[in-house]
């Protein structure tokens, strides 16, 4: 590496793709003559949310275009931020360069089959072979009962039996401030309290972290216990990782349909997202309003 500035390819290559994005970049060819280390294979995750702008950049930092190699792995079906994707957009053929993976090996067979029925998302001739527990389903009137009966859940059911916060996730669509009338904003998270000895004898948090790493320091700073509080994430930034019980929010479908049809295909994706992120146990809890 000639420039310092970097301390490996990778971080060289993390920077000039933030750059681009930002429209802040002062030329492909002065920025790739700063680096040296061009002769590693690239491997993308996550693709289908790849801004198409970046499709042309990506082979600059392979040593040799036509025989060194990238490899991409996609799922169209979590296309949550780019509309329109192909893999024309990278020279692929699908007859020589696709290898479909057919089986679903995250979520117990039940989870799997309840995804698509529910979402029509999740195309799978094969699935993990697990057999687990049935996806339990409620509707509420509004968001903030919906996360009361779900803490009632995280404390009675899981936690009075030694299993802790690390493998449970509440999920939702919207971010928990624009849920709850009396959530809290601070620089390091959003958090709810709920006060109530149906829940807990003790209050009860819900947090959602700006950053998940920060929550052991997020508790410390605020003395709260491992079983006095849940992890909530919004269902695009818990993308990517998996929980063994995963207790979904969601707006109730024919009402986001009526009020939001525009962005009603993106809203069942986002849900065959935030439930195939359960591994074991999935709660779908709809609600009909945020507020009363």
């Amino acid at each position: 590496m000639k420039d310092s500035q970097w301390d490996s390819p990778i971080q060289a290559c993390a920077s000039f793709i933030a750059s681009h994005k930002k429209k802040d970049i002062t030329g492909e060819k002065a920025f790739l003559e700063g680096i040296d280390e061009v002769s590693f294979e690239i491997l993308i995750d996550e693709a289908q949310d790849f801004d198409d702008s970046l499709w042309n950049i990506i082979p600059l930092f392979l040593e040799d275009e036509e025989t060194s190699l990238y490899y991409v792995f996609y799922d169209e079906a979590q296309a949550l931020f780019v509309d329109g994707f192909s893999i024309d957009q990278f020279g692929m053929d699908k007859k020589n360069d696709l290898i479909l993976l057919k089986q679903n090996l995250r979520n117990t067979i039940e989870i799997a089959k309840w995804l698509k029925h529910k979402t029509s998302y999740g195309e799978y001739s094969e699935y993990s072979g697990i057999n687990g527990f049935k996806i339990s389903s409620k509707t509420f009137e509004t968001f903030d009962k919906a996360l009361f009966t779900a803490a009632i859940i995280i404390n009675k059911r899981f936690y009075k039996h030694s299993i802790d916060s690390s493998r449970i996730t509440l999920l939702g669509y919207y971010k928990l401030i624009n849920s709850l009338k009396d959530c809290k904003e601070t620089n390091d998270c959003s958090y709810y309290i709920i006060k109530d000895e149906k829940v807990s004898k003790t209050p009860f948090y819900i947090i959602e972290p700006k950053n998940i790493q920060k929550i052991p320091d997020i508790l410390e700073k605020r003395n709260i216990g491992n079983d006095s509080y849940i992890l909530y994430k919004t269902i695009t930034s818990f993308k990517g990782l998996e929980s063994d019980i995963v207790i979904l929010l969601a707006k109730n479908l024919k009402e986001f349909q009526k009020e939001k049809p525009d962005l009603y295909d993106n809203y069942l994706m986002q849900l065959y997202v935030g439930a195939s992120r359960a591994k074991f146990k999935l709660y779908f809890f709809e609600y009909k309003k945020k507020y009363l």
